[in-house]
């Protein structure tokens, strides 16, 4: 460890992991750190996955637990990839950080990991261990499962939930057949404003992975305006239909009729029993923001909702209601 200290005060804007450094505030906030078991987390020149990113205002911590000091570490002189998993986990709305693990700081090591803000920990051993010292981390292991804190060789085994970009497996046994229904503009960036570079609304796989998680089954599946015969027949076969598609896209590049033609299917099945959400009259009545305005004094709505039509109106109702509290203002369009 000394050989190890000692380089690192040689090398610039490096900082030492001596027993006699101060508790570090700086890296979690709210929380204090022994100086020995943490160092080089921010040093101006290291790349990206070898620098802390900001922590937030989170609730939970996930420590990332390495063994101090071998031969294993970068410059750094962390495990590689050890810092890149704390910003994994900061990316997921926890914070996190490395910290070094030693039989000679087993204590101070086991209050921090022991803390109530402490979801899991993540180990990132690296080097390995005299058969004491492993004895010890692997007493602290046992100690930390029996209270509950999540200890895994990777951020999700230590409690952070895998967030799912990708559609879900259908359930062996579906309790109901569903679909989200999309379109693409033909010619728009990745199928228009409202998509994604997977050409998917951003919604649309978190909606179908919540009917999956719920019991159902769910597809992705696109409308397209001139394979309109071949669409209907395999909508018939579903029991539900989510309409992710905004008003007046169906307008956009396709024969004149389209929206008619898609309305006059989704009633159809609606009168078939089929559940379509929205309906093409909901759509209707309710596909403009002003329609919160309508619903306001309902157990459903807020009562501080407001339309402005005028730029007086605007000027005089937007500044009153910023006075009283931050805002959100969207333009009277889209469902």
């Amino acid at each position: 460890r000394e050989a190890f200290d000692a380089g690192s005060r040689r090398r610039e804007g490096l900082s030492t992991t001596l027993s006699t450094m101060a508790a570090r505030t700086d890296i979690i906030p709210g929380v204090s750190i022994p100086g020995s078991l943490v160092a080089n987390l921010f040093v101006k020149t290291a790349p990206t996955d070898d620098k802390l990113s900001p922590q937030g205002d989170f609730e939970e911590i996930i420590y990332v637990l390495e063994v101090r000091g071998g031969t294993d570490k970068n410059e750094f002189g962390h495990v590689s990839g050890a810092v890149a998993m704390s910003n994994k986990i900061i990316e997921c709305q926890i914070n996190s950080a490395p910290i070094y693990y030693a039989w000679k700081d087993h204590e101070d090591v086991k209050a921090i990991l022991m803390a109530p803000t402490v979801a899991g920990v993540v180990l990132m051993a690296g080097a390995s261990l005299p058969e004491f010292s492993q004895g010890k981390l692997d007493e602290l292991v046992a100690e930390l499962k029996a209270a509950g804190k999540k200890v895994g060789s990777n951020m999700h085994e230590a409690g952070v939930q895998p967030r799912y970009n990708t559609l879900l497996p259908a359930p062996a046994d579906p309790k109901f057949k569903t679909a989200v229904i999309e379109f693409v503009i033909p010619g728009a960036k990745n199928g228009g404003s409202d998509k994604g570079p997977d050409g998917h609304r951003v919604d649309s796989i978190p909606i179908a992975n919540g009917l999956i998680k719920a019991g159902a089954s769910c597809d992705l599946i696109r409308y397209e305006f001139d394979k309109h015969e071949e669409f209907t027949a395999t909508v018939e076969s579903y029991d539900a239909l989510l309409v992710r598609i905004n008003p007046g896209q169906l307008s956009q590049g396709t024969t004149p009729g389209t929206q008619a033609r898609f309305d006059d299917l989704m009633n159809a099945l609606l009168a078939k029993g089929k559940l379509v959400w929205s309906s093409p009259g909901v759509q209707q009545q309710m596909g403009a923001k002003d329609a919160l305005v309508k619903i306001k004094d309902m157990s459903c709505g807020l009562v501080d909702t407001f339309a402005y039509y005028e730029k007086a109106e605007l000027e005089e109702g937007f500044k009153k209601t910023m006075a009283f509290q931050p805002r959100v203002i969207k333009q009277n369009r889209g469902s």
